[in-house]
């Protein structure tokens, strides 16, 4: 079968077993008698393309196998079980645990120490390093550390609470690693590399174990939403941790399905970090909330009136899919619609021209609203006031917009992607397509079953606290899997 296949010509295959793994490659027949083999030489006959679309899918499986790529693969094996062993070796076994000498958590805050954003990575840091300050692992001191470019990581006391003692870590002082330590990478890093993966091979040389938070792989994924200096860092970065993260923690399934993906279509060397998932935390009393009303706050809730209101949270940028909901709003109000759209996010990039369209849209401050920069408290009062969610992104890492819906009792709205089918599951009304005109049809069927009382609920929907999402992490990092039947259990 294998020398049909190289031969480049259609190959028939009888319906066993065996030829399971050839089944995209092969046109399997439906018996194994003669009239079977006549019957599939006469559908490949009468179909030109069918024998075509094989010759091109036995190319694919033939150069996944070429005798040069699997030899590189095996190198690339024999060389990380080496690294392993060499490491391993090198390796102090980790301290014996008493009061005295606790072992460390090195939490990495360095985006978060020098800007904090606001973004949503932002709160996670903020909210699970307040967490694992509040219920450290057993046996472990919690550090957090930052970086610079081209510099060590460094002992930082900055978002560490008032009672944590942490005297003796002085702040600025480039930190020691030892054996037993866990090194996290929490917060975004990737420009600190490639000039950190050195310190990472460090650390593990000294028996500490690496493990780094992703959030996503949208700029490698969907460069058309970036920049080329944060694509190229995004690929550096991953390839450095392929090399040297013991494990990589993804904030959802759907990330991680991607990761692994990553990793066998770049060949990274063997053996690869753990990739494992756990969920994020949707308490927003508990991830630190920002507090404070613009001034217009109690005009602004009262113009939210006078039809159906939709909430879509999110920064402005091109993939959050603004752009789609505006024109699919826009042919609502053509129609007659008193619909409410009200988009709560920040200017991000790359979106200057539907800023300024934004600002002198007609409907602004009528049936158009956009809120940037407006505190959680607020933006509670304005979830309070919405009728509905819609979460347009094209690609996502995780979905919190989701979940805070389902926590006031909103209905969803979400365009139909792995990760929020992940996160809302049947708790969601999903439309597809890129569109307005898409988006309009979709609205205009989720307007009708409103009036009935038909949309899909988000009551039921299950969200973890800070506090859980923590102890899963800490979890995957101590290799202690959560039960199987705990809420977000990977």
């Amino acid at each position: 079968m294998t020398i049909g296949l190289a031969a480049m010509r259609p190959v028939l295959v009888s319906p066993l077993d065996i030829f399971n793994d050839v089944s995209e490659c092969t046109w399997q027949m439906s018996g194994h008698g003669v009239d079977d083999i006549v019957a599939a030489i006469r559908q490949l006959e009468a179909d030109p393309g069918l024998g075509a679309q094989l010759l091109e899918k036995q190319a694919a499986w033939l150069a996944e196998r070429d005798w040069q790529r699997i030899s590189g693969r095996f190198a690339g094996l024999l060389d990380g079980l080496d690294w392993q062993r060499r490491l391993g070796a090198a390796s102090r076994p980790a301290p014996a645990l008493d009061a005295a000498a606790p072992r460390r958590l090195f939490v990495d805050i360095s985006e978060l120490y020098f800007r904090d954003a606001r973004t949503g990575i932002q709160r996670v840091v903020r909210s699970v390093l307040n967490e694992l300050f509040a219920a450290p692992p057993a046996g472990y001191e919690v550090c957090p550390v930052f970086a610079e470019k081209g510099q060590p990581w460094r002992y930082t006391h900055r978002y560490a609470p008032s009672a944590a003692d942490l005297a003796h870590l002085p702040e600025g002082e480039a930190i020691t690693v030892g054996g037993g330590d866990i090194f996290l990478g929490l917060d975004l890093g990737a420009h600190l590399f490639p000039e950190g993966e050195a310190h990472l091979r460090d650390f593990r040389v000294a028996g500490a174990q690496v493990f780094f938070v992703v959030y996503d792989l949208i700029p490698l994924r969907h460069p058309q939403y970036t920049v080329d200096s944060i694509r190229a860092a995004f690929e550096c970065w991953l390839h450095c941790l392929a090399r040297e993260a013991d494990g990589l923690l993804c904030i959802s399934a759907a990330v991680a399905d991607d990761v692994r993906r990553w990793l066998r279509e770049h060949q990274a060397p063997l053996p690869w970090p753990d990739v494992r998932h756990f969920h994020l935390g949707a308490d927003i009393g508990n991830s630190l909330p920002t507090r404070g009303r613009p001034d217009d706050a109690d005009a602004t809730l009262a113009a939210l009136s006078g039809g159906p209101v939709f909430l879509s949270v999110g920064t402005i940028e091109p993939r959050k899919g603004q752009e789609q909901t505006l024109g699919a709003f826009e042919m609502l109000w053509k129609a007659g619609s008193e619909a409410r759209l009200v988009l709560v996010g920040k200017e991000g990039w790359m979106m200057e021209a539907f800023v300024a369209r934004l600002r002198s849209h007609p409907e602004s401050g009528r049936r158009l609203f956009w809120l940037a920069g407006v505190s959680d408290e607020f933006l509670e009062e304005v979830y309070a006031k919405a009728d509905c969610l819609i979460a347009a992104s094209v690609t996502e890492g995780f979905g919190l917009p989701l979940i805070e819906a389902a926590q006031h009792g909103l209905p969803i709205v979400a365009r139909d992607i792995p990760v929020f089918r992940e996160i809302a599951g049947s708790h969601a009304f999903y439309f597809a397509g890129t569109r307005p005109a898409d988006l309009e049809r979709a609205l205009q069927r989720w307007l009708t079953l409103h009036a009935s009382a038909n949309v899909p609920s988000s009551a039921g929907m299950r969200w973890l606290t800070w506090q859980q999402c923590t102890v899963a992490l800490k979890a995957l990092m101590l290799e202690d899997a959560a039960p199987a039947d705990a809420p977000g259990a990977p």
